[in-house]
C-alpha cells in the first residue's frame, strides 16, 4: 500500500537550487545551447510550491514524455501549457499520474490518503473537493464554510452540495477532523487551522470531472452571491458595520476566485447559469 509521506517545504532559495540540480541531472545544461533557462527553473520551482518530490516529478516528466515529442523545445512548451488565465498556472494532470520506474505517482500518494477517510467517496471527500476550489489564504475557506446562512435550509434544490453547506457546525468540524486524520491536511503553524498543501489543491482541481467542476464552482459562486445579497437586504438602509464589510470582502474574494478558476478552465459565466449576477466578478478577471 502506498503511504503519504509529509515532507517539510523547502525555502524558496533551496527549492530553486534543488530544481536547478534536477534540470541539470535530467536535461543536461551548462552550455550556451541549454534547453532551459533560469526563468524555466523558477517557474517549475514555484509550481512545486516548496515540495521537492513534485519538482522532481515535473522535471522527470519533461525529460521523458515531453522531450520525445518536442525535443529541445520541451521545457518551453511545458511552461506555456501551464499558463492559463490571470496569472494562474495549472499543473497538467499527466504530471500527477506520471509514474517513474519503481516509484509511485503523486496521484497515488494523494489517493492513499483519501482511502483512509471513513467514507472515501463522501461526505468528507465532498468537503475536500469544495475546499479545493476556495481561497486558501489565511484559512479563508474556514470562514466561508462556517458563515451563518439561516436561509440555506430553504434552498435545498439550489445547491448540488446542500448537505455539506447546511450541515451543523459540529458535523463540519468532524469532517475537517477526518481530513486531518487522513493526512490530507495539517495544522497551520500560526492559526492552528487546517492547512492543505497547494499541490494537493491543484491535483484535486485537475482530477475533478469537468461537469462536477462546474457544479462545484456554481455552488461556491451562488453561495457567495446569495450571502452578499441577503446581508444587504437585512441591512436595509442602515450603515454598514466593520464586521459586515469584512464579511462582504470575504465573500467577494471567494466569488472572484471562482471567476478566475472558471477562466482557467474555459468556463464562461453563462455556463454557471448565474448571469447576470456573476458577471461583475468575471469582468474583473483578465486573461
Amino acid at each position: 500500500m502506498v503511504h503519504y509521506i509529509r515532507l517539510p517545504n523547502l525555502a524558496v532559495g533551496d527549492m530553486v537550487e534543488y530544481t536547478s540540480r534536477r534540470f541539470k541531472s535530467l536535461l543536461g545544461g551548462g552550455t550556451d545551447h541549454s534547453p532551459y533557462t533560469m526563468d524555466h527553473i523558477d517557474t517549475v520551482s514555484r509550481l512545486a510550491v516548496g515540495h521537492p518530490l513534485v519538482a522532481s516529478r515535473i522535471v522527470s516528466y519533461i525529460a521523458t514524455t515531453f522531450t520525445e515529442e518536442y525535443g529541445p523545445g520541451a521545457v518551453k512548451e511545458f511552461i506555456l501549457r501551464t499558463q492559463k488565465a490571470s496569472n494562474f498556472r495549472r499543473i497538467p494532470i499527466e504530471v500527477f499520474t506520471y509514474k517513474p520506474m519503481f516509484q509511485c505517482s503523486i496521484a497515488e500518494t494523494f489517493e492513499s490518503s483519501r482511502e483512509r477517510l471513513p467514507q472515501p467517496d463522501e461526505p468528507s471527500w465532498n468537503l475536500m473537493r469544495l475546499i479545493a476550489f476556495m481561497v486558501q489564504d489565511d484559512s479563508a475557506f474556514i470562514h466561508f464554510i462556517f458563515y451563518k446562512r439561516p436561509w440555506i435550509l430553504e434552498n435545498e434544490h439550489s445547491f448540488a452540495f446542500h448537505d455539506v453547506w447546511s450541515a451543523d457546525p459540529k458535523i463540519k468540524w468532524g469532517l475537517l477532523s477526518n481530513l486531518r486524520k487522513a493526512s490530507m491536511g495539517s495544522s497551520a503553524f500560526q492559526s492552528g487551522f487546517l492547512y492543505f498543501h497547494p499541490v494537493l489543491i491543484r491535483y484535486i482541481q485537475e482530477q475533478t470531472e469537468h461537469g462536477l467542476r462546474i457544479r462545484i464552482l456554481q455552488d461556491i459562486m451562488l453561495l457567495a452571491i446569495e450571502s452578499i445579497e441577503s446581508m444587504k437586504k437585512d441591512r436595509s438602509s442602515s450603515a454598514e458595520t466593520a464586521e459586515q464589510k469584512a464579511s462582504v470582502d470575504m465573500l467577494s474574494t471567494q466569488a472572484l476566485h471562482c471567476a478566475k478558476l472558471c477562466k482557467a478552465y474555459g468556463i464562461a459565466s453563462k455556463h454557471l447559469g448565474l448571469a447576470p449576477r456573476s458577471d461583475s466578478f468575471f469582468k474583473k478577471v483578465k486573461l
